[in-house]
């Protein structure tokens, strides 16, 4: 990481734990991980990365997800009844977290995947379930 992008890191209030850049940087440093690894999810790892670089390749695969982020901000803006949850320049690339005003109860965050393999007519056709349960 970048000793720039490390800094800007130090000063983030609410890091959180399981993705603060600063403790990873530190594990990183001292050659280890901040939470231990199973043998077997590292095997489950490898093997999708493998698959992904075979049938998509790395850069097409994030900027698919990038269309379909772009889907779901679109498809918020359009709506009242939905906000996401993270400002600008702080949402994920593959999940949405969205916060209804409609809906049981009322409020509750709702997290809408967008990774994997999911293709844009799947998540159009998500948004369109969304969109008829929260007009009721």
């Amino acid at each position: 990481v970048s000793p720039r992008m490390l800094a800007r890191a130090r000063n983030e209030p609410g890091r959180g734990r399981v993705l603060d850049l600063v403790a990873h940087q530190a594990a990183a440093v001292g050659g280890r991980m901040l939470v231990p690894l199973a043998s077997a999810l590292a095997q489950a790892v490898e093997a999708q990365l493998s698959v992904i670089m075979l049938e998509e390749g790395l850069l097409p695969r994030w900027e698919r997800h990038a269309r379909l982020r772009g889907l779901v901000e679109r498809w918020v803006a359009a709506r009242s009844d939905i906000a996401f949850v993270a400002a600008p320049g702080r949402r994920s690339a593959t999940l949405s977290c969205l916060a209804t005003s409609a809906g049981a109860p009322a409020g509750s965050p709702r997290e809408l995947w967008h990774m994997g393999e999911t293709t844009v007519e799947e998540l159009a056709e998500r948004l369109t379930v969304l969109g008829r349960e929260l007009e009721g």
